[in-house]
């Protein structure tokens, strides 16, 4: 008896058992009375021998242990056959793209998954075969009566529809859904979204950079950042020292941020170069730790709606956005300058040409000169963004 001892009412061994370990309970209790103690400790005595047999004979000895003590974990559930796809609710078909796809995603902590959330708040509780494309209709009509910008509407659609594509051809095939449970398909997008066109020139950034300037250098500075980098100003207010690297490319030196993944939208580190005129501003920055562009509180900006509405009252919303210095990047690099696209596309960080191509206001030039036949494209696109 000298291997067990009472912890309270519960009677506890010291007896080494390979594949158990430490002391350890055997699920033996007693109401405290010296013959419920003497009762326990033979049933214990009993219970031990047990388990000394099992490790002999080369068994499991945790699982006798669980069987002696009676424990729950021991009954294993039976196995269910779930229902198929299209019988569940809608909700596991938005979470299968949010869990498998969507939250790997770069932007998936900020507006997708609002846009996402849009589309399971209506349809998450209904099953997916009770869902039709009527009724995806009058979801984006009910949205615009109540007043929800198209592009809005628009982009909640996408995420839905990007959902149920994604179960219908992603999925494995004993969970895929079938194609004809499918209410997205043959749904068009709302007509009358904003495409938004504006070009802003070289001529207005100087404008705009000058009036920046005079009441906030530290702004001038961001905003001069985004508009030679022709990076998202999301990904820009990140860069930090640490990332500056010079390189020497035939005989000339280079300075690039050798951005990580975590600090882009795709995930995937680059190299975005730094300008000769953004290096000569930010060179004779006083700190080089930390972020680069800081705002007055010496930290990372986190916005700029008031630098914004400053440009506006002084241009009367000539200024354009923060964000169009992205947009007069890539047309005045492609359109004005003639460089490569896949060049370009390399510095602003464009996945995909669909997408870098509504970057390129410029176009609309360079087919009216073959239309009108004035002179070479480049010569008429050069005169659009002169103004």
């Amino acid at each position: 008896m000298k291997y067990f001892y009472w912890r309270g009412t519960a009677l506890w061994t010291r007896y080494p058992i390979r594949g158990i370990g430490g002391p350890f309970s055997l699920g033996v209790r007693t109401t405290g009375t010296d013959v419920d103690r003497m009762r326990g400790l033979v049933e214990g005595e009993r219970r031990l021998n047990i388990l000394r047999q099992a490790e002999v004979e080369g068994k499991d000895p945790m699982f006798t242990l669980r069987t002696l003590r009676g424990d729950r974990s021991l009954t294993m559930p039976k196995k269910r056959t779930l229902p198929p796809l299209h019988d569940r609710p809608a909700w596991r078909v938005i979470g299968l793209y949010w869990f498998n796809h969507m939250r790997h995603t770069k932007s998936a902590a900020k507006h997708d998954r609002y846009h996402l959330a849009a589309g399971l708040a209506r349809f998450g509780s209904r099953k997916v075969r009770d869902i039709s494309p009527g009724d995806i209709e009058v979801w984006m009509k009910e949205q615009r009566t109540a007043g929800a910008a198209v592009n809005t509407i628009n982009l909640r659609f996408s995420y839905l529809k990007a959902a149920f594509q994604y179960a219908v051809k992603k999925l494995d095939r004993a969970r895929r859904l079938s194609p004809s449970f499918d209410p997205t398909i043959g749904i068009n997008k709302l007509p009358g979204a904003k495409v938004r066109r504006f070009l802003l020139t070289p001529e207005q950034f100087e404008k705009n950079l000058e009036y920046l300037n005079s009441f906030s250098p530290r702004f001038g500075l961001f905003y001069l950042g985004l508009w030679e980098t022709g990076r998202r100003p999301r990904e820009v207010v990140e860069y930090c020292w640490e990332w500056v690297k010079e390189y020497t490319v035939e005989g000339r030196a280079i300075h690039v941020f050798e951005v990580p993944g975590e600090a882009v939208k795709t995930a995937e580190g680059e190299t975005v170069v730094i300008s000769d005129r953004l290096w000569r501003e930010i060179s004779m920055l006083a700190y080089r730790h930390g972020p680069v562009f800081r705002n007055t509180l010496g930290q990372k900006w986190n916005s700029w709606q008031y630098y914004q509405k400053c440009l506006d009252e002084k241009f009367h919303g000539k200024a354009g956005v923060i964000r169009d210095t992205r947009r007069g990047f890539v047309t005045r690099k492609v359109e004005t300058e003639g460089h490569s696209y896949l060049d370009v596309m390399k510095q602003t960080g464009h996945r995909t040409l669909a997408t870098f191509q509504r970057y390129l206001v410029g176009q609309l030039g360079r087919q009216a000169a073959v239309v009108n036949g004035k002179g070479k494209s480049t010569d008429f696109v050069q005169s659009v963004v002169n103004g």
